[in-house]
């Protein structure tokens, strides 16, 4: 599941592709220098070595075609003096060395070496070295000048240059990748206020997409805006309809339930106004439902104070409270914001609070708290607790069925919820809410109704 996640996020797409870009491009650079410094000490050994075979040309004197040859001068580099010092010349005839440098003792160089390049060879004590050779004639006899090099002097060169290269891309690898990391912070900052920007749309506290986008996400963010309108028109007219409909249904139910009621005064027709009767009521009921459905705010989740609203309900509520001998305790905290309209929220809480004040013995608690789901979301639950009969848990899921016979929920339990129960579960699932019921440790029921948390 984290890898899922990690792999459909931009930010680590980018950063994973830094990093392998950065580190292949690092290696091939390190690889490229070191192999054009090992280039050039071979190339600087090469021309010292054949500086010193120059030389050494130049000091060859032969006397006579019998005599060894002899030289007028031997290089003064004490490198050349010191035995197995790494650094070695000779001259050979015929596969035979006849001069050589201190520096060998009582070693030799291979004495039919020739060419423009270095050869590897053996030295002093098993020595490996970079050896050069050139063939002269001179005085009608041909001679083979060599020098040589201890291949272990280029190789620590190279090994320390190697090294030095690689702390070096180690650090620039660093800063490039903390350069990639604030520029992808930086690349992606307006997609994350975006996403905020359309969080706020959903919590209400936005009502369309801000102008100041970058120009790539301006298409994005003028058709969200777009679409905005166009839910707004649509919402605005299902509205309407949805009104029309419902108060267009008021005075034909009122003309049927005064024909029911006219009915129900016969003796001989009681039974048919008594079906009419309870036919208009259902289809009224019906119709409250759509109408309080239809009255959700349509400019979505707005910011609104619990607190506040709560004791201005209890304080509506009380009058009819009083004459059951009915006592609310509020409990509600300050500081809880709901993202809902306030008109849907007193339509929720004021249904629940009138039933419960309805089925209570003497009491009713209303209280409050805030809850966090997951990583992404906080809720509000808002519970309501009365110390009345409650509602067997088998008629839970009937009590806020949609479309169920409430009234036949409360004869067959003995108690029954109202139309409120049905009416706030609707409102609540419509912005994002839901409601559950169980019972309460007061002895009656309890209503947990779980709302949005404003940003």
């Amino acid at each position: 599941m984290i890898r899922a996640r990690g792999l459909h996020s931009l930010g680590l797409r980018l950063g994973l592709g830094a990093l392998v870009f950065v580190g292949f491009a690092l290696y091939l650079t390190w690889q490229a220098l070191s192999a054009v410094f090992t280039s050039y000490v071979m190339d600087s050994q090469r021309s010292e070595m054949l500086a010193v075979i120059d030389s050494l040309t130049t000091q060859i004197r032969v006397t006579t075609i019998e005599t060894p040859p002899k030289l007028a001068a031997v290089p003064v580099d004490q490198r050349f003096q010191t035995p197995a010092g790494g650094h070695y010349w000779q001259i050979a005839e015929n596969g035979i060395a006849l001069l050589r440098s201190p520096s060998l003792f009582d070693s030799e160089l291979p004495a039919n070496a020739s060419g423009e390049n270095l050869q590897r060879a053996i030295g002093p004590d098993g020595e490996d070295v970079l050896l050069l050779a050139n063939t002269i004639s001179l005085a009608g006899r041909s001679f083979v000048i060599s020098a040589a090099f201890s291949a272990r002097e280029m190789e620590t060169q190279t090994a320390r240059f190697r090294f030095e290269l690689a702390r070096m891309m180690g650090l620039t690898a660093i800063a490039l990748l903390i350069a990639a990391l604030v520029q992808i912070l930086t690349g992606l900052a307006p997609l994350r206020r975006l996403g905020t920007s359309v969080q706020g749309i959903r919590n209400g506290t936005l009502a369309r997409m801000p102008d100041d986008q970058p120009v790539e996400l301006k298409a994005l963010t003028n058709q969200l805006n777009t679409l905005l309108d166009e839910r707004d028109l649509a919402i605005a007219r299902a509205q309407a309809r949805a009104n029309d409909l419902a108060h267009g249904l008021k005075t034909p139910l009122t003309i049927l339930a005064h024909i029911g009621e006219t009915l129900s005064a016969g003796d001989q027709v009681s039974d048919v106004g008594q079906q009419i009767n309870e036919q208009v009521e259902m289809v009224r009921q019906r119709v409250d439902r759509q109408l309080a459905i239809a009255r959700i705010s349509r400019e979505g989740r707005l910011a609104t104070p619990l607190g506040p609203l709560a004791a201005r309900l209890i304080a509506t509520l009380a009058p009819i409270a009083d004459k059951r001998h009915i006592v609310f305790e509020n409990s509600v905290p300050d500081g809880l914001v709901i993202a809902a309209a306030a008109v849907d929220i007193a339509e929720v809480i004021g249904n629940v609070l009138d039933n419960a004040a309805e089925w209570a013995n003497n009491k009713v608690w209303l209280s409050a708290e805030r809850m966090i789901i997951g990583s992404q979301r906080d809720m509000i639950r808002v519970s309501v607790h009365d110390d009345g009969p409650g509602i067997d848990e088998q008629h839970y899921a009937e009590a806020l069925g949609r479309g169920g016979r409430l009234d036949e929920s409360r004869k067959q339990s003995g108690i029954g919820s109202g139309l409120g129960l049905a009416i706030a579960a609707d409102i609540l699932e419509a912005i994002g809410g839901k409601i559950d019921l169980s019972r309460s440790h007061k002895g009656g029921l309890c209503v947990n109704l779980e709302w949005p948390k404003a940003v």
